[in-house]
């Protein structure tokens, strides 16, 4: 059984042996054993999933995105040399 990085070694690697230009969303699936997404642990362990999913593909993935609630992203590293998105903010409106 393939591990999650050597899984997506391979769609990575052989979507840029194409020319695709892969653009990486990280969302809160990364966060290894979940917990309450408001909580500062797993704000916190989202956060290091993130720099080692960015580190790991940094050579060939240029842009990633963070999953809707830009305000869980606390830092960016400027020697990483990529580009830190954020999705767009969910609204909804109630109808009564």
């Amino acid at each position: 059984m393939l591990t999650w990085f050597e899984a997506y070694d391979r769609l990575v690697d052989e979507l840029t042996t194409h020319g695709v230009q892969v653009y990486g969303q990280i969302g809160a699936e990364s966060v290894p054993g979940g917990g309450e997404p408001d909580s500062d642990d797993h704000v916190q362990r989202y956060a290091a999933a993130f720099v080692q999913i960015v580190d790991h593909f940094r050579d060939r993935v240029r842009v990633f995105e963070t999953f809707n609630e830009p305000n869980n992203w606390r830092n960016q590293d400027p020697c990483a040399q990529v580009t830190i998105v954020s999705g767009a903010l969910f609204s909804s409106q109630d109808r009564c």
